[in-house]
């Protein structure tokens, strides 16, 4: 693929599929584009990657990974731009912003709101001193919390962290429900200190909604998009898996509010829910970054990566505005790990009108790229598993272990006697 010499490369930093929404949109304005992290995941795939730059994980070892994207900055000949796709990214963008900042331009928000966006305990203390609807929410800083939360909450009650993806990534977990008073006292008393717990919002899936925004620095916004959520798996707290554009001029102003009470700039979306109890519409959470179903906007006419990368660049910012026809973002695979198949997702309303349009982030025929990665990171998975189950069935089968208490035998000889028996050697014929 040609790119247009003279624009600032694009640096993608994280391997999921908001990753690849991100190389695809600016790809396709021939902007060069590269991808790094600590495993090529498949945007490293895509045929608008120019390519893979490996770096530690920034997880694990975040101090080596940010020196690492220092050490790749003179690479680029015009200051690339530095794009997180996921909240460690952002925190780590937050808190070496002056260091990154002098070898990159940075798309994100500032870092004081990045920090208090990725702290969901100040997140929600900003939501509620702007007014806006939330559930009810309490922080879990001392022992003997949890009676205390019973006494005032209405059950049932969601058990979330603050930091959301580091809690996902270390326990494949996103949230828990407690119905009871003991069954939130048992919950917090298996998890770390400083947790939240919030009223649950009751009503479908169908009642979530998302308003996907990208906020220039003169507090426009240039792009923006309702959608509503149609599916996920497992539920209730699963990965999305379905989503719609609609038009619900409610969600649009709801979500600005919430820009405007953190001074937001840059790339976001927030999520509410409608309480069928109040009819209202809840605030549920806001993700300071580019996120998995992003696809959908470029597909809707909203796009909000390259307006971002263009502001970053010093670029004209070109204002989006969305497609009336419905599109329908399907992520069909994110269903594999559960159900050992590529299962369709649950049938999904009729159009109400109009053409619908579907989007996917794997299965494109002009970039199959990412599919042939994913198939092949996933069957590398399924092999080591499958090693891992062979090899302790045959440890079992050959008894190359002992029963927990048993004294293992020596190979060809006797059991020796066991220790007070008195017997110092083995009896005679």
């Amino acid at each position: 693929m040609t790119t247009v010499r003279g624009l600032p490369a694009a640096l993608v930093i994280g391997c999921g599929r908001g990753g690849l929404a991100a190389v695809r949109s600016l790809g396709r304005r021939r902007v060069e584009v590269w991808v790094a992290g600590p495993e090529a995941g498949p945007p490293a795939a895509s045929r608008y990657a120019r390519g893979y730059l490996a770096t530690p994980s920034p997880l694990t070892d975040p101090g080596a990974f940010v020196d690492a994207l220092c050490e790749l900055a003179p690479a680029f000949e015009n200051r690339a731009v530095l794009i997180p796709t996921d909240d460690v990214c952002v925190e780590l963008l937050a808190e070496h912003h002056a260091a990154l900042a002098a070898a990159y331009r940075l798309l994100g928000p500032p870092p004081a709101v990045a920090r208090a966006i990725v702290d969901k305990a100040v997140q929600y203390a900003i939501v509620a001193r702007a007014g806006i609807p939330l559930p009810r929410t309490w922080v879990v800083d001392a022992p003997g919390a949890a009676q205390r939360i019973a006494a005032e909450a209405c059950f049932p009650l969601i058990v979330k962290p603050r930091f959301s993806q580091r809690f996902f990534l270390a326990r494949r977990i996103k949230a828990l429900t407690a119905h009871t008073p003991l069954e939130l006292a048992v919950t917090l008393d298996a998890l770390p200190e400083g947790m939240l717990v919030q009223e649950r919002v009751e009503g479908r899936l169908e009642n979530g909604y998302e308003y996907s925004s990208f906020v220039d620095a003169s507090g426009h916004v240039a792009a923006g998009l309702v959608l509503r959520k149609l599916d996920s798996h497992p539920r209730p707290f699963g990965n999305t898996t379905a989503v719609e554009t609609v038009h619900a001029p409610a969600v649009e102003a709801l979500g600005r509010d919430v820009l405007r009470a953190f001074g937001y700039r840059g790339i976001s979306q927030s999520e509410f829910k409608l309480d069928p109890r109040s009819g209202a519409f809840r605030f549920i959470e806001i993700n300071p970054r580019i996120v998995n179903n992003t696809a959908i906007e470029h597909a809707a006419g909203a796009d909000t990566v390259y307006p971002a990368y263009a502001e970053a660049a010093g670029l004209p910012v070109e204002r989006a505005t969305p497609r009336p026809a419905r599109t329908v973002w399907l992520c069909p695979e994110l269903r594999l790990p559960y159900s050992g198949a590529l299962l369709p997702p649950r049938k999904l309303p009729e159009s109400l009108g109009g053409p619908t349009r579907y989007v996917t982030d794997l299965f494109v025929a002009h970039d199959p790229g990412p599919l042939c990665r994913k198939a092949s990171i996933a069957a590398r998975t399924r092999a080591r598993r499958v090693g891992r189950r062979l090899r302790l069935a045959l440890v079992r089968v050959l008894g190359l272990t002992a029963r927990p208490g048993a004294t293992t035998p020596p190979r060809g000889g006797r059991r020796p006697p066991a220790a007070g028996s008195g017997c110092g050697t083995a009896p005679g014929p």
